[in-house]
């Protein structure tokens, strides 16, 4: 029984466990916002929008010293955040576009981004563990 309290313990210290649980929570409130955004705006607008929401809580959330996920120097958060700003923007588009594209054949923009989480999740952890590898700390 020990075992597993250490494996369980263990599980949820590992980064990409905590990042996909800090993602998951971001998502939802994403995913509330962009239900709600479609209301007034197309599929493609409502999920840049609700995406740039949710983004910048994983960002902050990601890189704040309680979660101890990824580590910054103060000296490089500005040109870190430059970074991700650039590569957030690109992985944004280019998801909203995806949404848009399988939308057309399901016809349901909620399951449509559903859909896209995963690969939006993946490519955003990337990101964060190239930076950390390359030590653009």
């Amino acid at each position: 029984m020990q075992n597993i309290k250490e494996l369980t313990k263990k599980f949820f210290q590992l980064n990409y466990i905590k990042f996909g649980i800090i993602v998951t929570i971001t998502y939802i409130f994403e995913l509330l916002i962009y239900s709600f955004l479609l209301n007034f705006y197309s599929i493609f607008y409502s999920n840049i929008i609700a995406s740039f929401i949710g983004i910048s809580i994983d960002y902050f959330a990601s890189t704040s010293k309680k979660t101890n996920l990824f580590f910054i120097e103060k000296s490089k958060k500005f040109t870190f955040y430059l970074l991700y700003i650039i590569h957030i923007t690109l992985l944004i588009i280019f998801l909203s576009w995806l949404i848009e594209f399988i939308n057309f054949y399901l016809q349901k923009p909620i399951l449509s981004k559903i859909i896209v989480i995963p690969i939006g999740f993946g490519l955003n952890y990337f990101f964060f563990l190239v930076a950390q590898k390359k030590k653009v700390k």
